[in-house]
């Protein structure tokens, strides 16, 4: 069998590796699902009384200056999204065919972007509306309260040396994720940590290549060239946010063609589904937990009464679909 279109690509991106493009994929959220299932529990319910137990202990009630609004709107779209993900995991009438798989990263993804964007809102921070600023905004203000594994952070040494790390396992190394991917915590912590080092070199690469057409460098081999270079990185620092959204534009863009392209079946897709489905409900779940500590019971509490009421389709939803309802019970 000839594969015209993967052809016509390597002809200009002769780097272009699908089966360890699509092995990573895969592995990074499997690694990320089964440590928030480690860390926090199975169920919702659980996941949720983790994130409240957190909260109370690093962070401040007292309301938002910016309004109900700000922290609710953004949290709708959390959920909405997540559910999206969801009825996408859950097969049968719902099961997306393989050519739909990149847009429910897509929707995985801004599960994510609208949940930090609602927990800046309550924190009294006015939420930025694109992308980089939030990636700023969540390590300025709201990293060091996420709970693990959403906390991961690398930070400049030296040079291009950047520490990485989970704050709540120090000293945990890092791993290739284009190995088979084993259920153990050591396996998936490290392999988080080998995306967000990916993450921080993509980045930092970007700042060069900045710096070069700047000023002209062909290398960094000069003094004067690192001197400019480590000026514009030592004040960078890389976050869960940024790992995302690599993740939603290799799934999109670069790697959208592995996951919806050739003659075998997507690898290990039903888990791949699961993984995206139970860490979009992670990033509502722990949303609405910060909202809960920031604002009192009583508007989280309507907000889920009022979607009980007014959600479309809910009345037909099945019981993962409607993971939310009991939360604040």
């Amino acid at each position: 069998m000839t594969y015209w279109l993967y052809q016509q690509i390597i002809s200009d991106d002769s780097d272009r590796e699908p089966q360890l493009a699509l092995q990573s994929t895969i592995n990074w959220v499997r690694s990320l699902a089964f440590e928030i299932a480690e860390e926090h529990g199975n169920s919702a319910r659980g996941q949720y009384e983790s994130c409240l137990r957190l909260f109370r202990g690093n962070t401040q009630g007292g309301g938002s200056s910016l309004g109900l609004q700000a922290v609710f709107e953004p949290l709708f779209s959390t959920l909405t999204n997540a559910l999206s993900v969801v009825s996408s995991s859950l097969g049968g009438d719902t099961d997306p065919r393989p050519w739909a798989v990149p847009g429910v990263v897509v929707s995985w993804y801004y599960a994510f972007y609208t949940a930090m964007r609602s927990m800046l809102a309550a924190s009294g921070v006015n939420a930025p509306d694109t992308h980089s600023a939030v990636m700023r905004a969540v390590g300025a203000s709201l990293r060091t309260k996420l709970p693990h594994p959403l906390n991961m952070h690398a930070g400049w040494i030296r040079n291009e040396d950047f520490s990485k790390e989970l704050p709540e396992y120090p000293g945990m190394g890092s791993r290739d994720l284009t190995v088979a991917f084993s259920p153990t915590r050591q396996y998936a912590q490290e392999m988080l940590l080998g995306y967000l080092s990916g993450t921080r070199r993509r980045e930092v690469d970007k700042v060069k290549k900045r710096i070069s057409a700047k000023h002209g460098f062909t290398n960094f081999r000069t003094s004067e060239a690192r001197t400019a270079r480590d000026e514009a990185i030592r004040s960078e620092s890389y976050n869960f946010m940024h790992c995302a959204f690599r993740y939603r534009g290799k799934a999109n863009y670069r790697d959208a063609i592995y996951i919806a392209y050739g003659a075998r079946e997507l690898l290990h897709r039903d888990e791949f589904l699961r993984s995206l489905a139970e860490s979009a409900k992670f990033a509502f779940v722990c949303a609405l937990a910060f909202a809960r500590v920031r604002l009192g019971k009583d508007a989280p509490g309507e907000f889920i009464a009022d979607l009980s009421a007014n959600l479309r389709g809910a009345s037909a939803g099945r019981d993962d679909e409607l993971f939310w309802k009991d939360l604040l019970c």
